[in-house]
């Protein structure tokens, strides 16, 4: 991509690309668009999921809240009373921003159901332009996908650049939100943690807090039962056209999985097949996340709610 260029304009070039050529057939697209719009359903109806699940934990936290402040009013304790009613105005400021972004998946997914779009109005942009790739109207590119802390991140990578050393680029899907959606110039930054670097963070450890902002150190929970998940998805694809002049592309997938283990798999002339393949990538890694960020919530509750019991059980023997 040249530095010239703005990112806007090179979205406007590989879009030419995409739809200039006879790489992909119209019954092909066709199928592909009714795929993505059933994985696009899929990821909403996961995202509503893991709203009603912090919703359920956020009054699961709230009631602890309202029981350490029940106790700290009975023994007049004024610190924890101040810092525990700052705890419930931010957690009911929380809890009403997770419902509005569910009421704004819903009212999306009400809205959008009866459109019949191209399968790239249903992509991420990253995605989409990991599918440049796949779809072979960027010969000699590979894509990689990983998780990021903003999102999936995309790699894209010019094997054999003119001057003979790999060009490309590597951005995450808030770097291009921000971008497109807010016309914010792209940073190009390294994100707080990624898997490009071969691996998550590690999750077991938070600080423990207690009362005015003091710190008990640093506390390890219990180890993660957490399924393998990918860490990343590497895309390459070959190109051959046959003697009456037909293109065809076949695509290797490579997922790279948290145990090491990697899965290895070619499809031929099926875009539909490559997407529900980078729905499970997707699909893994929120999945992921999400159990990492439930096991950290349900830790903090417990630094929390055990204090509290030994308090109300030495009350009770007085």
């Amino acid at each position: 991509m040249s530095a010239h260029k703005s990112w806007r304009d090179a979205f406007e070039d590989l879009l030419a690309l995409e739809s200039g050529g006879d790489m992909i057939s119209l019954e092909s697209r066709k199928k592909e668009a009714e795929i993505a719009k059933r994985c696009w359903y899929q990821s909403i109806s996961r995202s509503v999921s893991l709203v009603n699940d912090q919703l359920k934990f956020d009054a699961k936290y709230m009631s602890l809240l309202k029981r350490i402040q029940d106790f700290a009013a009975r023994k007049n304790w004024i610190d924890t009373l101040k810092d525990t009613a700052k705890a419930i105005t931010a957690l009911e400021e929380s809890s009403n921003q997770v419902i509005a972004s569910g009421k704004g998946m819903i009212a999306t997914l009400e809205e959008q159901m009866g459109e019949s779009w191209p399968a790239s109005r249903y992509k991420m942009r990253g995605q989409w332009m990991a599918s440049l790739v796949s779809s072979g109207a960027l010969p000699g590119w590979r894509a990689e996908i990983f998780d990021s802390s903003e999102g999936s991140q995309v790699n894209l990578t010019k094997l054999d650049g003119d001057s003979g050393e790999p060009d490309g680029q590597i951005m995450t899907e808030a770097e291009l939100n921000e971008q497109f959606e807010d016309d914010k110039p792209m940073q190009l930054g390294s994100p707080r943690w990624f898997t490009y670097a071969g691996r998550y963070p590690e999750p077991e450890i938070i600080r423990e807090e207690v009362g005015n902002g003091a710190s008990l150190g640093y506390v390890k929970f219990p180890y993660l039962p957490l399924r393998p998940s990918i860490l990343s998805q590497l895309t390459t694809v070959e190109c051959t056209r046959s003697e009456k002049g037909n293109l065809s592309t076949k695509v290797a997938l490579g997922n790279i999985f948290t145990d090491g283990t990697i899965q290895q798999q070619q499809i031929v002339d099926d875009s539909s097949k490559i997407l529900e393949e980078n729905e499970k990538v997707y699909a893994s890694m929120q999945a992921r996340n999400a159990a990492v960020s439930a096991a950290v919530q349900e830790a903090q509750y417990d630094m929390m709610a055990r204090p509290l019991r030994e308090h109300e059980e030495n009350d009770e023997l007085d």
